[in-house]
């Protein structure tokens, strides 16, 4: 059985505004590609993981991170709608 998986993040530091941040992440979840002796075990379809970031530094103790990511043929299955979540995570620094 092979069971692949990957991920590229690219960052954008400063990215418009001077200690912001920038993120886009784009990968695929674990897939079977080939499933040895049981070739039922393959998924036959690919489901993509793509998330956007965005890190507003309010100052140097606070900073807001609103996100969204977005899971197209979840459980590499094309029959399932496609999963869009938004996020929003604030960061105390002490």
């Amino acid at each position: 059985m092979t069971i692949i998986n990957g991920m590229l993040y690219f960052a954008f530091p400063d990215l418009l505004i001077e200690g912001n941040l920038g993120g886009l992440m784009v990968g695929v979840p674990p897939i079977v590609t080939d499933g040895g002796d049981d070739d039922s075990l393959k998924d036959d379809d690919t489901s993509i993981h793509i998330e956007a970031i965005y890190r507003f530094r309010v100052n140097d103790n606070i900073s807001l991170t609103p996100g969204l990511f977005v899971i197209t043929n979840p459980n590499h299955d094309d029959v399932n709608d496609t999963i869009w979540v938004s996020t929003f995570r604030t960061q105390f620094r002490f």
